[in-house]
């Protein structure tokens, strides 16, 4: 069986355990899904590994939502199912943050 070599990393990027830890800041309008309900809610930031977005009713850990936004320019939204990595409650900024 022949081996792969993993990619080579580009030139002036970090490495892939510091990217997954990179968060962008994106205050976009976007939506969620919550057992087939959907309602409006603000994205906060996007990373590698999910999205954070703002709700001030809590999401149980482990649940499953799908979740909608627009990037700036793109005409289709961004569409995903994600899994609710944690919930911070209202007296900590009430935010909750999923992962693709």
């Amino acid at each position: 069986m022949e081996k792969v070599a993993p990619p080579a990393a580009a030139e002036g990027l970090p490495a892939e355990p510091a990217l997954r830890k990179i968060r962008i800041p994106f205050l976009q309008r976007g939506s969620v899904a919550i057992g087939g309900v959907r309602e409006q809610l603000f994205v906060i930031d996007l990373g590698l590994r999910g999205v954070f977005i703002e709700r001030s009713q809590p999401l149980d850990p482990g649940m499953e939502i799908e979740v909608w936004f627009n990037l700036p320019g793109a005409e289709l939204a961004v569409h995903a199912r994600c899994r609710v990595a944690w919930w911070r409650p209202a007296e900590a900024a009430a935010r909750t943050r999923t992962t693709t």
